[in-house]
């Protein structure tokens, strides 16, 4: 009985640790993101560049 108590909780344990991590990760992800489009905002001269060749950008 200890052990199908143990093999749940163990289980039950890294699900919650992925999904915590997982978690995180989006958390970094959108961090990113805003980050990103705030930096084209402020400069939207890179735009361009997103979709292809950008003579803004040196050595591209």
């Amino acid at each position: 009985m200890l052990d199908q108590i143990d093999k749940r909780f163990g289980a039950t344990q890294a699900l919650i640790d992925a999904y915590r991590r997982a978690g995180v990760r989006l958390d970094e992800i959108t961090w990113e993101i805003h980050r990103n489009l705030d930096f084209l905002e402020r400069n939207p001269q890179y735009i361009p560049c997103l979709f292809g060749p950008c003579s803004v950008v040196r050595g591209y």
